[in-house]
């Protein structure tokens, strides 16, 4: 029983950490306005657990945008238009070849039993 106790008050002070921690980075925070910083701290505050962990995807989201941009265009350009580097295995593009026509051949004819 007294371990139970020992586990929950690890997890809520863990989880108090935590909360006090996004709350800082909110405040510290140079790349955020005065309205958005207002907003996120209202928000962190009244919805701890939720509102620590949307911020905490929020600055992850910017952050990975602002220091590999590259990957992130990749990203964009693979959601727009996926299997685009994919063409060159369309059927199309080996219509002419005679072995693809041979084979697409056979598969027309009917196949008999003995």
């Amino acid at each position: 029983m007294q371990s139970d106790n020992i586990m929950g008050f690890i997890i809520v002070s863990v989880g108090i950490i935590c909360w006090i921690w996004v709350l800082l980075d909110c405040i510290r925070d140079p790349d955020l306005d005065a309205a958005s910083r207002k907003r996120w701290i209202a928000f962190v505050a009244l919805v701890p657990a939720i509102g620590a962990l949307f911020y905490v995807q929020h600055r992850r989201s910017e952050h990975k945008a602002q220091n590999f941009p590259a990957t992130e265009a990749a990203r964009q350009a693979a959601t727009s238009a996926p299997f685009q580097h994919l063409e060159h295995f369309s059927h199309h593009a080996h219509a002419e070849d005679p072995i693809v026509e041979e084979a697409s051949a056979q598969e027309q004819e009917p196949h008999h039993e003995l």
